[in-house]
C-alpha cells in the first residue's frame, strides 16, 4: 500500500474541520496554520473520496470564452479551410434508395401509358395500307 493510495482513498473531510487541520498540523510541525475549506463554495462534496476530484482535476467549472474575432485579429491567416468528413450509416442509405425506388416507381406509372398511347398513335396514323390490283387475265 502507498501512500499514494492512501491518499486518493481519503477524503477532505478533516480540511473541512478546524480541529482536525490543528492536529495535522501539530504533527507536522507548521508554522502556519490554514484555515478550514469553504464547502459551500465547492462543487465536490467533502466526504467525495480524493480519486473521484482528481478524475476531475481539481477543477470546480469550465468556462468556455470563445472570440474567434480575436482569434483572427491575433494570428491573420491569409486563408482559412476545413474539411467536413461526413459518413452515411445504412439507415440513411436504405431509406434513399427505397425513396428513390418509390419515386421512380410513381414516375415510370405516369409516364409509360403516355407514351405508349402517343407511340401507338403515331404508329396507327403513319400506316398505309398498299392495296395492289392485279388485273385478272382472261384466257381465251
Amino acid at each position: 500500500c502507498l501512500p499514494l493510495n492512501s491518499f486518493l482513498q481519503s477524503t477532505f473531510e478533516c480540511l473541512y474541520n478546524q480541529s482536525c487541520i490543528n492536529i495535522i498540523s501539530s504533527y507536522v510541525n507548521a508554522s502556519i496554520i490554514p484555515r478550514i475549506l469553504n464547502n459551500t463554495n465547492s462543487r465536490f462534496n467533502s466526504n467525495l473520496l480524493t480519486s473521484d476530484i482528481v478524475e476531475e482535476m481539481f477543477i470546480e467549472s469550465w468556462s468556455i470564452n470563445i472570440s474567434y474575432k480575436a482569434f483572427f485579429q491575433q494570428c491573420q491567416p491569409t486563408s482559412c479551410s476545413y474539411k467536413l468528413i461526413d459518413r452515411y450509416n445504412l439507415l440513411y442509405v436504405v431509406t434513399t434508395i427505397l425513396g428513390l425506388y418509390g419515386g421512380l416507381t410513381v414516375l415510370l406509372k405516369i409516364i409509360v401509358p403516355f407514351t405508349v398511347r402517343r407511340l401507338h398513335a403515331v404508329v396507327k396514323r403513319n400506316r398505309i395500307i398498299h392495296i395492289q390490283v392485279v388485273p385478272k387475265e382472261e384466257r381465251y
